[in-house]
């Protein structure tokens, strides 16, 4: 069972990268010896997964990461900013701070 499993994932992604080459369905037919019909379902196969593959990253994954950002930019601005504050850092470092603090301000939403 394993061995067809892993033969099938082969022949999916040698369609794929054939297809990523610029091959019709019909020349990654005629090259793997396989029916038009097989390689079009393959091809479906591995689109459909690259969906599911896209909606779980977009639901799961994704608004953990731009929460993570947001938060890493909101402490890049406290500490530019208390950079910015403080009396006793020379004018190049404060200028630096309020370039990252723009920085900043124009990546967030």
């Amino acid at each position: 069972m394993a061995y067809k499993r892993d033969n099938l994932a082969w022949r999916r992604d040698k369609i794929l990268v054939l297809k990523t080459k610029g091959y019709t369905e019909m020349q990654i037919a005629d090259i793997m010896q396989l029916k038009r019909g097989v390689v079009h379902r393959d091809l479906e196969y591995t689109r459909q997964e690259a969906k599911d593959i896209m909606r779980t990253y977009m639901n799961q994954l994704l608004p953990n990461e731009f929460m993570k950002c947001l938060r890493g930019i909101d402490n890049v601005l406290q500490k530019a900013w208390s950079i910015i504050d403080d009396d006793n850092e020379d004018s190049r470092n404060k200028l630096s701070a309020l370039s990252l603090c723009n920085d900043c301000y124009n990546l967030q939403i």
